[in-house]
This record gives C-alpha cells, structure tokens and sequence, in this order.
C-alpha cells in the first residue's frame, strides 16, 4: 500500500491502537502523523483503545517536604491508582519520561539518593550516587529506548565550597556528569560556563528528541545535546520577551517540538514553536484567549501542554486543563493547602519493565536502522489495523 492511499481516518484507526513504545516512531514518519497523535479526540481514544495512562504528576513543597499527586482528565479512575507510595522513603521528581519512567531523590537532609523508577508498575532501582563533592543544582533525564530500557540522565553542579575554595569566584560555571544506565555509572562530561551571572530557571528541563531546555534567568534557552555533549544559548523570539508589556515567559513542549510562551497584557497569551533546532527560527502557532479561562481562574496561564488544544493551568489548590480552542474548563482539585509548584507529563503502560535494561529486544525492528525502521513499524500498524477490522467483522 502506498503511502497516500493511506486516508486519513486509516491512519487515525491505525494509530490508535498502537502501543505506547511504537508511536514515539510512528511521530517520525510524517508532519502529519505527528500533529494527528497530538489531538484531544486522538489521546481520548488511544488511551481508551490501549489502556494507557496519560497526565500530570504535580508536585508541591510545604514545610521544607515534597509531596505530589497524579491528575488526568482521560483517566479519571486510574489515577487514585498511581503514586509514589511504593518507593522506599518519601521522594522529590526529579525528571518523567513520556514513556512512563521517572527520576526522583530521597528526601535525605544530609545525602541525596536517587531512583529510577516506573509508578504504574509500581518498580523502582536505586542509581549509584553522583559525585559526592558537588551539590546539584539541576538534574534530567531523557529515555532512549524501552524494550531494552536505556536512559541518561544529565547532572549540573557546584563544588561544595571546602572542595573548591576558587570555584565560587565563578557563579556561572557548573559541572557536567551524566549517568547513561547501559554501562551503570556516572561520567564526567562537559564544563559549563555561562554568561557571569546568568543561572538556570528552576522548573525542570523540556525535553525534545535529544535535546534538554531550560529558560535562563536572563530569559533566553540553554540547551544541551544529551547525544553529543554540547551545550549552547540561544535568544527567544524577539522583541517579544523584552517587551515591557511582557509579563510572563515560559518554554514548553508543544506537540514534541520546543515551544515558548508569552503573557502580554490585554493581548492574550502567544505560543510560539520552532520547527527545526538547527535553524533557531520561531514560528507563532497560537494565540490563546484567556477571557473564558479568567472567570473559573484569575491571574493565571499556561504551565504545560496535555495536548494541541488543551493547556494545563495552575490554581488556588487546584489545577485546570483548559481547552483553550473553545474556552471548555475541566477543574481538579487538589489536596487541601496543595499547590502546584512543578508540573511533569505522565505517560505510561502498565507492562512491567526491567529497569536495569537486561532483557533483549524480541522485535527486530527496534535494532534496524531508522529507514528501515519506519517501514518496519508501518507494515506492523497496517497489520494490527487489519487484524482488528478482521475481529470486528467476525463479532458483527
């Protein structure tokens, strides 16, 4: 079959049922494979038709402790059956994955242990310490591949200051270590040195392919290449975040691309996307109005993307996802005296993984290279389309 006779609603059935682990490749086949996996009535229907999870763990601190709880609007039932209850001691979330991994740390006062862990399957491995000399100052993970699991994770730091008595003299240099789980250790990586005085924003990183964001405090991108080991700077686009009439920026991730927002008043809240990294040229995709929004929620904008057209935001002891298209709200409160400090996209099955990444592949596909790759995973949609048209005709 060719790949224009493919009809739209054919692919919409097709990716549908397709597992978590293959639509991460089914997104690299086409600009519009990707957009259509990004639609409300796309994620209500594939979490439905493969039983997976979808939604946010958001994440408050009161009285010096982390404490965290999981929201959906697809999974409403499913979600009082996801926490973090299950590890050890009580956590920080460090870093989640789309694939339903996540990093966290021990609320130790004196020694930080990580974990990585998989919360619908309720399995978690401790990671060998960092460099006990240094003190974190921002952590990220990115995860390459599920079945064998292989992930990094991407440490900046600072010499506690009897290690390094000079090294404070420079505020803006941090070290780089990174933890990739196939050979289970820590390496040193790159030295980072930022323009004096600039820092890292302290929301965690936007993940995007490869690539680790953080907004600086001087309101431009850090990134980092987790495959090369590289970092850079680059501006957001101008001259929207210097405008005085700018009152809120922000980077996200906007169906799998890096995305920035901003707050103007009067004028509504913009997104804007950049479709190729390489080139660093901003496109704007949206304008969100805020009218419909401000009477269940004042003061308030976007915090995250669940999906194309429905934004989460931030509220007085709850949290909003807000479907800014058509001004439809669906509110969850939270816990009492629980707000939201930190948002993380949630992602998951409830498959059992070997955290350690031990087992092989049993599907070739996942070892060919990417070429073959995709025309390996189509002709597996075609085939799971296929024999599910079959079952239906048979049980009509």
């Amino acid at each position: 079959m060719e790949s224009h006779d493919i009809t739209p609603d054919l692919l919409f059935e097709i990716l549908s049922r397709t597992p978590l682990q293959t639509l991460g490749k089914c997104r690299l086949l086409s600009k519009e494979c990707n957009n259509l996996t990004y639609e409300s009535r796309f994620m209500q229907l594939h979490s439905a038709r493969t039983r997976t999870l979808s939604g946010f763990f958001v994440q408050s601190l009161r009285r010096n402790k982390y404490n965290s709880t999981f929201v959906s609007i697809e999974n409403p039932h499913d979600s009082k059956l996801i926490s973090l209850d299950f590890l050890p001691h009580p956590v920080k979330i460090e870093a989640c994955s789309k694939q339903g991994i996540m990093l966290c740390s021990s609320q130790y006062p004196h020694e930080t242990q990580y974990y990585i862990c998989k919360p619908s399957s309720k399995q978690w491995q401790v990671l060998p310490n960092p460099n006990p000399q240094c003190s974190t100052e921002r952590i990220a993970m990115i995860v390459l591949r599920l079945n064998p699991l292989r992930f990094k994770i991407v440490r900046f730091s600072k010499p506690e200051p009897e290690h390094d008595l000079m090294f404070d003299a420079y505020p803006s240099t941090l070290q780089c270590e990174i933890f990739y789980s196939r050979d289970w250790s820590w390496k040193q990586s790159v030295k980072v040195k930022l323009p004096f005085y600039e820092r890292l924003g302290l929301k965690p990183a936007i993940s995007v392919s490869n690539q680790l964001h953080w907004l600086t405090s001087e309101r431009n991108v850090f990134s980092f290449d987790m495959e090369k080991e590289r970092w850079e700077l680059f501006p957001l686009p101008n001259p929207l975040c210097e405008s005085e009439h700018c009152n809120y920026v922000e980077i996200v991730e906007y169906e799998g691309k890096l995305g920035s927002i901003f707050m103007k008043e009067g004028h509504g809240v913009e997104i804007w996307i950049m479709d190729e990294h390489s080139k660093k040229e901003w496109r704007k995709r949206h304008v969100m109005d805020m009218e419909y929004l401000e009477r269940e929620e004042s003061k308030s904008c976007a915090e995250a993307f669940y999906n194309s057209d429905v934004a989460l935001i931030k509220g007085f002891y709850k949290v909003i996802f807000y479907k800014f298209k058509n001004g439809h709200c669906d509110v969850v409160r939270l816990e009492e005296q629980m707000f939201a400090s930190q948002v993380f996209f949630f992602q998951s099955d409830w498959e059992p993984t070997d955290l350690r990444g031990k087992k092989q592949s049993s599907s070739r596909a996942l070892s060919l290279p990417l070429g073959q790759s995709m025309i390996a995973v189509v002709l597996f949609l075609f085939l799971i389309f296929l024999l599910s048209f079959v079952n239906d005709m048979i049980s009509w």
